[in-house]
């Protein structure tokens, strides 16, 4: 090799040393800021994701690289003096164009306006600077500061209205336990939380149970298209869509070898209380086109009721129909003011009865 070749391989060789030199630092070591303007490496050499990968944030930029990456992020946000939130994370992610930072490995903790904290986890999050909302991606679980939990891919916490959102797409659970033992679960289609208030509304396809401790344990299964949660005070209010066809809008109750419908009915999981109109609150009221079907507990009689109202009391198991019921029980009718079914005892009770006769069974 001549004198000539010789002077024109070394550049070569030198240049490509430099380059591999420069390709180990920037793989092993975090680029800084000029690194990434300088060098103009991709998306997936500074948060480890290709720009075609999943992630569940939506806001976040494709194909463009983030000012900057943080490890063991933290992040507070406040209005006027006061909390509203504060985020941990294992990675940020600091996009200046967008106005956004992408969080990986989320806990949250929302403030309400008592200074009461929810904690929230989750594998995502994504927070615009421009609106101070927080929105959480994948695995979402929050624990509120009853203790109440729920679980859901999505969850958004608007602090202006103290409330978190959950929109219909999303399914979510939740689950809790009173301080009388008794259990709590439901799962529905949407779901929003005033904090302020401890408001619950579950927003389509509600499922809710009860399960009730000794030395009468129960367990109530309640349907319904919506219901609104006051945790205060303990109520489950359950009501069905206007748009359903009529012959399809009742909330639906069962129990072991009882099933139940009305088009509302509530539900007192705490102390009972008295209404508006001095009525005792029984555990659970049923309203309007009412109608009862239940079993013995040897499976050998078949007894039905009908009313406008009917109140169920856990601790006596016993059923009270008012506004024109009715009992029908093998070929007998019953009617009265006021019947009261007593479960345990598998007996019937009138007030002021009016008619015993022969009678048809009620449509279901």
């Amino acid at each position: 090799m001549n004198s000539r070749s010789k002077s024109k391989l070394r550049p070569w060789l030198l240049g490509s040393v430099a380059l591999l030199v420069m390709m180990q630092l920037l793989v092993l070591k975090p680029a800084l800021l000029e690194d990434v303007r300088t060098v103009k490496l991709t998306a997936e050499a500074v948060t480890g994701l290709p720009a075609t990968a999943v992630t569940l944030a939506p806001a976040v930029p494709r194909n463009q690289i983030p000012e900057y990456t943080i490890e063991s992020f933290r992040f507070a946000s406040s209005h006027r003096g006061k909390p509203q939130w504060q985020i941990r994370a294992q990675k940020a992610f600091m996009y200046n164009r967008s106005q956004l930072v992408h969080t990986r490995g989320v806990v949250a903790q929302l403030y309400d306006g008592e200074g009461r904290i929810t904690e929230v986890q989750a594998d995502e999050g994504q927070y615009l600077l421009k609106n101070r909302d927080l929105e959480l991606f994948g695995n979402v679980k929050a624990r509120f500061p009853d203790g109440f939990e729920t679980q859901s891919a999505y969850l958004r916490y608007l602090p202006a209205e103290e409330s978190v959102r959950i929109p219909p797409q999303y399914e979510v659970t939740g689950f809790g336990s009173e301080r009388d033992g008794t259990k709590t679960t439901f799962a529905s289609h949407g779901m929003s939380f005033d904090l302020g208030h401890d408001e619950v509304r579950l927003l389509q396809s509600v499922r809710f149970e009860i399960e009730q401790p000794a030395p009468n344990p129960r367990k109530t299964r309640i349907e319904s298209d919506q219901c609104r949660v006051d945790r205060r005070h303990q109520l489950a209010e359950f009501t069905m869509s206007p748009g359903r066809p009529l012959a399809d809008r009742f909330v639906k109750i069962r129990q072991t070898n009882l099933f139940a419908r009305s088009r509302t009915a509530d539900l007192r999981y705490g102390q009972p209380g008295v209404d508006a109109s001095g009525t005792k609150l029984e555990f659970l009221t049923l309203r309007n086109d009412v109608f009862v079907r239940e079993r013995s507990t040897d499976q050998s009689s078949l007894r039905y009721a009908t009313g406008g109202r009917a109140d169920f009391a856990a601790r006596s198991n016993t059923f009270t129909l008012r506004e024109f019921p009715q009992v029908y029980q093998d070929r007998d009718t019953i009617t009265g003011d006021v019947i009261r079914i007593l479960r345990d005892q598998d007996t019937v009770e009138v007030e002021n009865s009016n008619a015993f006769s022969e009678g048809k069974k009620p449509r279901e």
